[in-house]
């Protein structure tokens, strides 16, 4: 149990194809404003007290690989703010790090997803607004 939850709604899933006893849950916590990590178990395995979750969606996590090959990608947004922020999941540790501070410009959305092309695997993440209607941005690590 984890006496630092309070209200977990979002979540993403993380399977480690290698060691699937290793694959955890991520949630979001918006009244603790944390992201939790957890095995399949439930049992907790870390925090990352510098995500800040009101109104928080996690969008996906897919490899990013132009960045080191055992960090996983995963976006987190808050409806109004006008960037997106990156975390990676360290697959050695299962624990969360910045990627970066807010860098992913999307302007206040109501959802999106990721994207990776079978044909030449770019990564793209799309985003949705009242104003914008559906944006695409290519997401390179850089």
């Amino acid at each position: 149990m984890n006496p630092l939850a309070q209200d977990q709604d979002d979540l993403c899933v993380w399977r480690d194809h290698q060691s699937p006893d290793r694959s955890v849950i991520i949630t979001s916590d918006k009244s603790a404003d944390h992201l939790f990590v957890y095995d399949l178990q439930g049992r907790f395995v870390a925090i990352d007290p510098s995500a800040h979750c009101r109104g928080m969606w996690i969008f996906a996590m897919t490899f990013l690989s132009e960045i080191k090959k055992s960090i996983w990608w995963l976006l987190i947004k808050e409806r109004t703010a006008s960037n997106c922020d990156s975390i990676g999941l360290i697959a050695k540790t299962r624990e969360l790090v910045a990627i970066d501070q807010g860098g992913i410009a999307t302007g206040a959305n109501y959802g999106g997803c990721l994207y990776r092309s079978s044909q030449d695997g770019r990564l793209y993440f799309f985003t949705t607004s009242k104003e914008n209607g559906c944006e695409q941005i290519e997401l390179t690590g850089k």
